[in-house]
């Protein structure tokens, strides 16, 4: 008789909690949400991070990740809401790379954690030097997405193959 693999399978919880400093799980409403800190070098940026409901929803949307520093500016221009958080990534790219169907689920969820660690902690140190330096607006340097239908035909256009 073959033996069973004890085998646990990978989440996104355990692999964004691997990420964040002082992490916890929680349940609210049908979610899951982490709560903790990003580490911006010397400073840490209290984070909560709404999971999706399954791989599948994964692979199509991005999680939500909000910051509640002090520093953190709201608005479009700020790439930011308090309904839908921090404006990380444009959808189309994220379901262009996440959503391929020859991705495993393990590779999913890691460069997932990744991408959300990595875009996310950009995005936050931004909003600190921001402030920091007295900016009022973004600054034409820094590279984003526009937002809603702009940022879906500007992606498009640039990415002419690959949405």
């Amino acid at each position: 008789m073959a033996k069973r693999r004890i085998n646990p399978k990978l989440t996104l919880e355990q692999e964004l909690c691997s990420k964040l400093t002082h992490s916890t799980s929680s349940r609210n409403g049908r979610y899951r949400e982490l709560r903790g800190f990003w580490s911006l070098g010397t400073r840490l940026a209290q984070t909560k991070i709404v999971l999706p409901k399954s791989i599948r929803e994964l692979r199509q949307h991005p999680p939500r990740v909000y910051c509640s520093e002090p520093y953190i500016k709201i608005g479009d221009e700020w790439h930011n809401s308090n309904r839908t958080g921090l404006c990380y990534v444009i959808d189309l790219e994220w379901k262009k790379y996440m959503g391929w169907l020859g991705k495993d689920r393990e590779s999913v969820i890691k460069e997932a954690s990744e991408w959300i660690a990595i875009a996310s902690i950009n995005l936050i140190s931004r909003h600190r030097v921001a402030t920091k330096k007295g900016l009022t607006r973004w600054p034409d340097e820094w590279k984003y997405w526009e937002h809603g239908t702009d940022g879906y035909e500007q992606y498009k256009k640039e990415n002419p193959q690959g949405y």
